[in-house]
């Protein structure tokens, strides 16, 4: 499984796993670890702060709000979708 914000920010752990390399075990609480984990919350502040940008710069004020919660489900989400 590889992380699509990680990859996207190119934000890698000691290993590069999630980023580099796919984590090949499939657990749930693998999962969890990495969406609770400092490399996934910086890449998903990296995120937050493009998604805010392009909202500003088209003038969407609504897509600014709330986004913090939004890119954590969707995190998880993609996380869950990649395989």
């Amino acid at each position: 499984m590889i992380c699509k914000w990680c990859k996207g920010h190119n934000i890698k752990g000691s290993k590069g796993v999630w980023v580099d390399e796919p984590c090949r075990t499939i657990r749930l609480d693998k999962i969890k670890s990495h969406g609770y984990s400092n490399n996934h919350g910086l890449a998903a502040e990296c995120e937050a702060r493009a998604r805010e940008a392009a909202g500003s710069r088209d003038g969407d004020i609504e897509s600014g709000l709330n986004i913090q919660e939004a890119i954590e489900r969707r995190a998880m989400k993609g996380l869950c979708e990649e395989y």
